[in-house]
């Protein structure tokens, strides 16, 4: 009897830890791809930017009040400029 208990509670732990880790590469994959996202769309914005300095003589700060670029991430592309 307690063997057939201790079998059930390791099956039980194995599918409890399988699921977890399904579960787990499940969010993984979606934060990726969500920050994946972000560094394109980051990338995509600064070449614009510096596009529009370089093309117009445009400092940064009109190059991205033309692509309504938000204030609050401003300072994150001046950076990396």
């Amino acid at each position: 009897m307690c063997e057939l208990l201790d079998r059930v509670e390791a099956e039980g732990v194995a599918k409890g830890l399988a699921r977890g880790l399904a579960e787990g590469e499940a969010t993984g994959m979606a934060k990726g791809r969500r920050e994946g996202r972000q560094e394109g769309i980051d990338l995509a914005r600064l070449e614009s930017i510096r596009s529009i300095m370089d093309g117009l003589n445009y400092t940064s700060r009109q190059a991205m009040d033309l692509l309504n670029i938000p204030a609050e991430d401003r300072q994150r592309y001046a950076s990396k400029l």
